[in-house]
């Protein structure tokens, strides 16, 4: 069985920048650039509230968890620095 040799792979130490002329890079930067500046608002406003209510309980949750130890670390710091000594 004949195997080819794949360009990048994850023993491949060049980055993509380095595989192409900066000629081509800068194609392909301004490809993407165009792409990205003529998507629709509408649909990014859509995709991004679509992906944070599939996430909203998990961001409200870590949210929750540091919240819980802030308050924790304040109570702390008062009782050891404001508490009357006994």
């Amino acid at each position: 069985m004949l195997r080819r040799k794949c360009p990048i792979n994850a023993h491949s130490h060049a980055t993509l920048a380095e595989m192409f002329t900066p000629e081509t890079v800068a194609i392909i930067k301004d490809r993407i650039d165009q792409k990205v500046s003529d998507y629709p608002i509408e649909k990014l406003e859509a995709l991004v509230l679509s992906v944070a209510q599939r996430h909203l309980k998990t961001i409200e949750l870590f949210g929750a968890i540091i919240g819980l130890w802030i308050g924790v670390g304040q109570a702390i710091y008062f009782w050891l620095t404001f508490a009357p000594k006994r």
